[in-house]
């Protein structure tokens, strides 16, 4: 793949080419597949997992705050990179990959 292929590719994505080709090296993954392992952005790994649950309705929007505020969110997203979730960092963002 040319490096004009890459960064037609990341533009489609919209992440920058830099991302796609760390996450390329990192998993030795074909740029094509990509698209499957990325799950979105945030500013972390555990800001992303607690987004993800809010608005995938598992944590639904009249929970109490007593309960809340003490959901564990670092550990969640601990549990998640347990399943072969991970970051890499890019301009102050984290994208997020899961396992394909």
């Amino acid at each position: 793949m040319t490096d004009q292929d890459l960064r037609d590719l990341a533009d489609d994505y919209g992440v920058p080419k830099k991302v796609l080709v760390e996450w390329c090296d990192s998993v030795g993954g074909d740029p094509e597949d990509f698209q499957d392992a990325f799950m979105g952005i945030g500013t972390t790994g555990r800001d992303w997992v607690e987004e993800y649950f809010y608005e995938t309705g598992q944590i639904p929007d009249n929970i109490p705050d007593v309960l809340k505020y003490h959901i564990d969110w670092d550990g969640v997203w601990r549990e998640f990179t347990m399943e072969g979730y991970f970051t890499i960092r890019h301009d102050g963002d984290a994208y997020i990959f899961g396992p394909y």
